[in-house]
């Protein structure tokens, strides 16, 4: 597995999770593929960003690395954001903790603790993600 597969797998949960709860019939969720966080959204918006560059765990085997992704959902200002921010938290903790279950290559995931933020007109919910993975073995 390489990063960014792990980048990926992160991806594909949060959009299966995140598309069974919408607030309106125009409620979709869309994953922003730039390094850089939009200024303002017409929907709710992911990006999956490298927080912790891959290295070389501390376990003892040749192919364990880590990394950490922050994950951060951006929200546009409304009635109803606050109580949707909290309901997409609770939604996405348990498929993140467990993505590990899902991939082969995965040996843990581990979620931090979720952080709320308004700024532009925007809420944003944002958690950092570790994950220890095997690295494809040619790469060793």
């Amino acid at each position: 597995m390489r990063a960014s597969a792990v980048r990926q797998a992160i991806i594909e949960a949060l959009q299966a999770v995140l598309t069974d709860s919408r607030a309106r019939g125009s409620d979709t969720l869309s994953v922003h593929r730039h390094p850089s966080p939009p200024e303002s959204v017409p929907s709710r918006t992911a990006m999956v960003s490298l927080l912790s560059a891959p290295t070389k765990s501390d376990l003892d085997t040749c192919d364990l690395f880590e990394v950490t992704y922050q994950v951060a959902i951006y929200y546009p200002a409304g009635a109803d954001t606050e109580d949707r921010v909290a309901a997409d938290a609770e939604r996405l903790y348990r498929p993140l903790w467990r993505l590990h279950e899902s991939h082969a290559d995965m040996v843990s995931s581990e979620p931090g603790a979720p952080s709320v933020e308004e700024s532009l007109g925007m809420v944003t919910l944002r958690l950092d993600l570790a994950i220890t993975y095997r690295l494809d073995s040619t790469l060793i």
